[in-house]
């Protein structure tokens, strides 16, 4: 692999960051503060922990490293999630894989579980995230768990899981906010939020649009546009010291043109929540959850001649009993029910809907003063499939006050989607034509084990860093096997692994800077397949390297941030007979408060105008990417 001048520089600074022990955990933003570390409290699968405490890899993206970092959706602001791998060829609108630990070979963001309060985000019929439908205006923390969490949650979980929590009026005085941004590709934002407490209750509201003529990727195709509006809103009641009862619900509603030709979105959910503690003193706390989830999605696949046009519909409910039954003993039980509906139209139609419960329950054990064993297990069954069991067990050792070493071992499974079992499509694919695939309903659930070992510290109340090692199997993946009609089905027949390193760090310098360094090593084989001229050869989509580094400088009125981040190369596909190039972009961010209640906002992105390709199923050679974009707005509160 050649690397540039310019990225080789960049790696020399993240060795100089790891010898000098300032690698570190919950890195958000290059502006973000380090001048306190405060206890983050996080959900450790369904259980809520301090960060300290979590026998895993966790990293939170906080409100303001979401506000500074001018994102546009949520996976924008995911960019330094050490180790993950982010790839978007475009504005708002366009597509985006966004995959953890290696588990790149899909074609979409499949391998992690996205939760917005409890509710799965990933749509019913093939378990994808539209991440262009999460606004980051209306989302106060973003948690990622690096490792898998079906123990958890169930199916779907293989390398993580994305926690999104949104905002809401709790305990805080009335506000309103308002801004807009506008930039080149004749893009533009503008959103509108307010919120507060109002005695016992609690509210938050949101309206927001989007909007970008786009580009041209290839000259003689039509640009990658999008135009969406949103709206959200949150409200809680707390009628005493026990109880809160919480109601979200949000609209979207996008049009415009992707890659295959013009395609329009409606999505619609909601969520209620009631949280009863039984003693607050002892952490016990009862939660029951309802939600629903709705879409329509329309596709006009302009080179395959389909009109595609697809309604979906996620409904679930969960309970959960949390007890502290003595001071060495955190327990978590509960139980989940959920229903997948789909109604197809396609090269080939059909109208599907299906069920799936579960029973789980977890706990921490403190062994001693300075040992923590965490337990979890799950148990699901799905209508089709039969009843399945997934494992974690994990040590976290207290080896100072200010530094945890951890250890685990887990399981998780994918059930394959309805898509996977029944879809019946032509997909066009550059210098080939169409190919039809077609579903396969005896398809077997993808099983994936994990081992995990990591440390990390806190170096007074300015600094911290974190590293871990991870080894993944992955059995009965799927892979595509030619029809005697020459079509394409998906059958299980693949075998891999996964492993790597990644490391990551913060230090506040004096002065109002602060310093960040991320980087990660991953590599992937295939073992077995139906495909003779796939095994032993890399992983499809995997870059192998991947590294961050930034520097922010902040005061009471502005703050500026200025970061780079390098990517490996990558073969498109499972044979490795097409390579994408490495690369390397640097980004600006500032934001400066002419008076109390405004601030001018500007985000430069591919500051240097790199040109790059990056991964595209229909082109195999990958597509070209967005050069130098910049968004100059402003922001007011009240």
């Amino acid at each position: 692999m050649t690397v540039s001048p310019l990225a080789s520089r960049l790696l020399l600074l993240l060795a100089a960051l790891a010898t000098s022990g300032l690698l570190a955990a919950d890195t958000n933003a290059a502006s973000a503060t380090a001048a306190s570390l405060p206890p983050i409290v996080v959900m450790a699968g369904r259980m809520e922990r301090p960060l300290t405490n979590m026998p895993a890899a966790v990293q939170v993206i906080d409100r303001r490293a979401l506000a500074e970092s001018g994102a546009t959706s949520v996976d924008d602001a995911l960019d330094r999630i050490v180790g993950a791998d982010h790839v978007s060829y475009g504005l708002p609108g366009a597509g985006v894989k966004f995959d953890l630990r290696g588990l790149t070979s899909d074609y979409q963001s499949k391998s992690a579980l996205v939760l917005m309060d409890g509710r799965r985000v990933n749509e019913a019929f093939q378990g994808n995230v539209e991440y262009a439908q999460l606004v980051p205006d209306n989302v106060d923390h973003v948690t990622v768990i690096k490792g898998p969490g079906s123990y958890a949650y169930g199916s779907g979980a293989l390398g993580g899981v994305v926690d999104i929590a949104s905002r809401s009026g709790r305990n805080t005085e009335p506000f309103v906010e308002l801004s807009a941004a506008g930039g080149n590709y004749e893009t533009y934002t503008a959103h509108a939020d307010a919120g507060g407490q109002f005695g016992a209750f609690d509210a938050y509201a949101g309206v927001g649009h989007v909007q970008t003529a786009g580009y041209r990727p290839v000259p003689t195709e039509l640009a990658v546009d999008w135009d969406a509006e949103d709206y959200f809103g949150n409200f809680g009641w707390a009628p005493g010291p026990n109880d809160e009862f919480r109601l979200l619900s949000g609209f979207y509603d996008g049009d415009g043109t992707d890659r295959e030709g013009p395609r329009t979105v409606q999505r619609s959910y909601e969520t209620a929540v009631w949280n009863h503690a039984w003693d607050p003193d002892h952490d016990e706390l009862l939660t029951l959850r309802g939600y629903n989830t709705l879409e329509h999605s329309t596709y006009d696949v302009i080179l395959s001649g389909i009109y595609r046009d697809y309604h979906l519909q996620t409904s679930g409910a969960d309970v959960q009993e949390t007890l502290h039954p003595c001071e060495d003993l955190h327990v978590l039980f509960g139980g989940d029910l959920r229903q997948d509906s789909a109604d197809i139209t396609d090269f080939g139609s059909f109208d599907h809907n299906e069920w799936m419960a579960g029973l789980f329950a977890e706990g921490d054990i403190d062994l001693t003063d300075k040992l923590v064993l965490s337990l979890g297990a799950r148990f699901d069954k799905h209508e089709l499939f039969d009843g399945r069991v997934s494992p974690r067990a994990a040590l976290l050792y207290r080896v100072e006050p200010d530094m945890e070493a951890y250890a685990s071992a887990s399981q998780a499974y994918r059930t394959p989607g309805i898509s996977d079992r029944y879809i019946d499509t032509l997909f066009h694919v550059a210098g080939i034509g169409n190919v039809e695939i077609v579903g396969n309903p005896d398809l077997k659930p993808t099983i994936i084990t994990c081992y995990e070992t990591g440390i990390r510290q806190r170096i007074g109340k300015t600094a911290s860093w974190s590293a871990d090692i991870f080894h993944n199997d992955i059995r009965d993946a799927f892979d595509f096997e030619q029809t005697p009609s020459f079509s394409l089905k998906s059958v299980n027949a693949s075998r891999s692994y996964t492993q790597g390193i990644e490391a990551e760090g913060q230090v506040n310098l004096g002065g109002g800077f602060d310093l960040f360094a991320t980087a990660s090593y991953t590599q992937g084989k295939v073992t077995e397949d139906i495909d003779p001229d796939v095994i032993n050869k890399r992983m499809a989509c995997l870059a192998p390297m991947k590294a961050a580094t930034g520097i922010g400088w902040h005061t009471d009125r502005q703050s500026h941030g200025f970061s780079g981040c390098y990517e490996g190369g990558r073969f498109e596909d499972a044979r490795n007979t097409t390579k994408l190039g490495a690369y390397t972009l640097f980004n600006w961010t500032s934001r400066y408060a002419l008076t109390q209640n405004f601030s001018l906002t500007l985000t430069l992105d591919n500051l240097f105008d790199h040109s790059y390709r990056v991964y595209d199923l229909t082109e195999p050679t990958g597509i070209q990417a967005v050069g130098r974009r910049f968004m100059i707005g402003g922001e007011a509160r009240f």
